[in-house]
């Protein structure tokens, strides 16, 4: 067996390939001495120690370094990664499998550097229409599933304004809505009812929200309310096994 593995592996060397022995492995550690070794006399070998020269410290491990990722230039709003012309850098696998062949994404060249850079400045100056970022998308998706409540007392005359809405938004929903930003209908609103307010988001793109006026209440008791609607309905589906 031996015998025919030797002449399998220099037939191997005579076509011009390396058996699998051969072929030195693509992961390289480099490492050196944690201690020096004395210089020896002229032509003598050196005096290692049996321990102390054995102790090395890693200097390179080409197997586990982290991989070097691809440079690109968003050509299209892709989500988690950034905008048009963000420059971002991307794994290759992500950047060469799916950005690239899509058309959301060109290489970071100079050239097309230059040209993202000169498009952005005419941005800037108005003469090209300005494009939603990508936090106003994920907020205009947030708001088209959103049902606005805004409570309003009974014991004092009152008319809704876009300054209460904007508040609502705040402490309803957790989102910031400057006043200019949203639109009432041409009637005031008065009295309770179900009603919607338009939004736009950084003066490019409208969404509508609908919005039910309702009677105030303290949330204690609004909290109150539910706890005790909670207990009835559990008390009704435990009364009805037994009738």
């Amino acid at each position: 067996m031996l015998r025919r593995a030797l002449e399998w592996g220099g037939g191997l060397l005579q076509r011009g390939l390396a058996p699998f022995a051969c072929v030195p492995s693509r992961g390289t550690v480099v490492v050196e001495r944690w201690w020096q070794v004395p210089l020896s006399k002229v032509g003598r070998a050196p005096r290692l120690h049996p321990r102390r020269h054995r102790v090395y410290r890693l200097v390179e491990d080409t197997k586990h370094r982290p991989k070097d990722e691809l440079e690109l230039i968003l050509t299209q709003c892709v989500n988690n990664l950034g905008n048009r012309g963000d420059i971002v850098s991307v794994r290759k696998s992500l950047g060469r499998n799916k950005l690239l062949p899509r058309g959301l994404a060109v290489y970071a060249s100079p050239e097309n550097k230059k040209m993202f850079e000169e498009e952005m400045k005419l941005r800037q100056e108005g003469k090209l229409e300005r494009l939603q970022t990508q936090t106003g998308k994920k907020t205009l998706r947030f708001l088209k599933k959103c049902h606005l409540e805004v409570g309003m007392k009974s014991d004092v005359k009152w008319v809704l304004t876009p300054e209460i809405v904007a508040r609502r938004f705040f402490k309803n929903l957790r989102v910031f809505v400057p006043p200019h930003a949203v639109k009432l209908p041409d009637e005031p609103i008065t009295t309770w009812g179900e009603y919607w307010c338009e939004v736009t988001v950084n003066k490019l793109d409208t969404v509508r929200v609908p919005m039910s006026v309702v009677l105030f209440e303290r949330p204690k008791t609004k909290c109150y309310k539910q706890c005790l609607a909670k207990q009835a309905a559990q008390t009704e589906t435990s009364s009805e096994p037994d009738s």
